[in-house]
């Protein structure tokens, strides 16, 4: 994942951290708004592999359990398109309209 910075000295995307890294993040935290980003940050590569063992590694039966109720809403039409809505809400110039 890089950060594209609005303002600062750079005007090169800076990374902060790699994306199976975020993706384990979103999956743990398990909001809706957490697994739209997923789909949002689906047109990066990831090593799908890693998330998995990362997961393992933490892996308890509370998280396993959890992790079977939220498998589920990851195919929900309702979050996909939440997930897609920010995107038409952005300008031109790709930042989102300020309030």
């Amino acid at each position: 994942m890089r950060l594209l910075l609005l303002t600062g000295s750079t005007h090169r995307p800076v990374r902060v951290c790699r994306p199976e890294a975020l993706w384990v993040l979103k999956i743990l935290f398990g909001r809706n708004q957490d697994l739209g980003d997923l789909f949002a940050l689906s047109s990066e590569a990831v090593d799908l592999g890693e998330v998995r063992g990362i997961l393992r590694q933490v892996m308890n039966p509370a998280l396993r359990e959890r992790l079977e109720d939220e498998a589920p809403r990851l195919g929900s039409r309702g979050i996909y398109a939440d997930s897609q809505g920010g995107r038409f809400l952005r300008s031109s110039s790709g930042t989102p309209p300020r309030d």
